[in-house]
């Protein structure tokens, strides 16, 4: 793998330069094979982590793959339409992993912090608006639909999902005194 690649060559004494604008998508596995290949996925990570312990910290973020899948293939072009990449890439791509394998309050948490690293595109907050839906933060989820229609006006899965919510609005019950609760005179 990469990371073994890489650490071999260190060990060796070569160095590495850190290209922040390169990106590099592997395809040679179908994401099916992948994810049949998920379940000894832990005991692959183990075992890296035991060989190159001397370089890589023990604790390794949750999830630890993204799917090449066709409703995330947008988000693999935007590296590309960013003028700078920091930090809040990492984040973005660990939310993108993590909404894929629905571990959604984590997916928000990861596109909160992206949307507080001065990366105000369309694809972040419309991640976000997914992720918020499915954790029921209501406000958030408009919130971040609403920002990326700002970007996209003819988006229409944004409409959707606003259309969507503003049922869930209406749903939602009246909060009022509950008759169990009694006082005593």
């Amino acid at each position: 793998a990469n990371i073994d690649f890489c650490y071999k060559l260190y060990e060796k004494g070569k160095q590495l330069i850190p290209l922040p604008e390169s990106f590099v998508a592997h395809d040679n596995l179908p994401n099916t094979d992948k994810k049949a290949n998920y379940s000894t996925f832990d005991k692959d990570i183990k075992s890296l982590l035991q060989r190159w312990r001397h370089f890589i910290p023990p604790d390794t973020p949750e999830p630890k793959r993204l799917f090449w899948q066709k409703d995330v293939f947008p988000a693999f072009h935007l590296p590309n339409d960013l003028e700078q990449i920091d930090s809040g890439i990492e984040d973005f791509w660990h939310g993108l992993a993590s909404l894929q394998q629905g571990l959604f309050s984590i997916a928000k948490e990861k596109f909160n912090k992206v949307t507080k690293s001065q990366c105000n595109h369309w694809l972040v907050w419309w991640y976000m608006a997914k992720a918020a839906y499915e954790c029921h933060d209501i406000e958030l989820a408009k919130k971040s639909a609403q920002t990326v229609l700002k970007f996209k006006p003819d988006l229409i899965e944004a409409k959707n999902l606003l259309t969507k919510l503003a049922c869930k609005i209406e749903l939602q019950p009246q909060m009022t005194a509950s008759p169990l609760l009694k006082t005593s005179d």
